[in-house]
């Protein structure tokens, strides 16, 4: 038992579903910590597995294929070696809307109706929201698709390394195929992904004038407000810049009250 605790405590979001889903249990709309609690009652409980399950590479390239004219299309992972045309040139970047994330949050990520009403109280809308996308990239594939990929700031200690996320868009139809990110929540739809979303449909709206693209004859990148943490050390501070004035004129309460009498 000791042994199945710690692999699952070791898993990540894709293969906590994949166990999950393997022992006939539903997985949408859970986060990371009780995919682990369900995964370590499921150990617990014995219970026998029903179907193969998948693992996170091969979740990832689930999500790398998709369907033209009946045929499966596998594309290379977003991380393969394989994609060297990566640009910062987001003139190709398919224009869509917010319609267009919400069909996708309530279809593939699996989203209830009752938790799209609320997008907007959701931690990826407000890493959005809080410049936390950065460094956005696009790379065009066969079959009329597009990679996008960019760092997200992380929501705290956001001077460690920002999380790869990406998107896999349809052009023709402006349609969010599927997402991912590198964090250990990554289910096609964790908070940087919707992040990510959220920041390029705000893009798409800043650079469209009466339905006509502004940046078609000029190289368009992304120009979203980054956040930043850049903490000073002590030594870097300027004491003469630090306000006084609240030492300075400090009086407790009770004092204030002696002397209106």
């Amino acid at each position: 038992m000791a042994g199945n605790s710690k692999s699952i405590d070791s898993m990540l979001k894709p293969e906590l579903r994949s166990f999950l889903k393997a022992r006939g249990m539903t997985v949408s709309n859970y986060t990371l910590t009780q995919l682990r609690e369900l995964a370590n009652k499921a150990a617990e409980l014995g219970l026998p597995v029903l179907t193969t399950p998948d693992d996170a590479s091969s979740f990832l390239l689930e999500r790398s294929t998709v369907v033209v004219d009946n045929e499966k299309v596998t594309f290379p992972v977003v991380v393969s070696p394989e994609l060297k045309s990566w640009t910062d040139n987001l003139t190709l970047l398919p224009m869509f809307c917010q319609a267009d994330i919400l069909v996708y949050l309530l279809g593939p990520a699996s989203w209830s109706k009752e938790r799209l009403k609320g997008f907007r109280k959701e931690k990826g809308y407000r890493l959005h929201t809080d410049g936390h996308i950065h460094a956005v990239e696009l790379h065009s594939l066969s079959h009329n698709h597009t990679y996008v990929r960019a760092h997200c700031t992380r929501e705290t200690s956001q001077s460690e390394k920002p999380y790869l996320t990406w998107c896999l868009l349809e052009r023709g139809n402006a349609c969010i195929v599927s997402a991912g990110c590198e964090c250990t929540g990554d289910d096609g739809a964790c908070k940087h992904v919707v992040a990510l979303l959220f920041s390029l449909v705000d893009w798409s709206e800043r650079h469209v004038d009466r339905n006509t693209e502004t940046c078609t004859d000029v190289k368009c990148v992304w120009d979203n407000a980054r956040k930043e943490s850049l903490p000073l050390k002590l030594a870097e501070i300027n004491p003469s810049l630090l306000h006084t004035d609240t030492i300075n004129n400090y009086r407790p309460r009770n004092e204030c009250c002696f002397d209106d009498y």
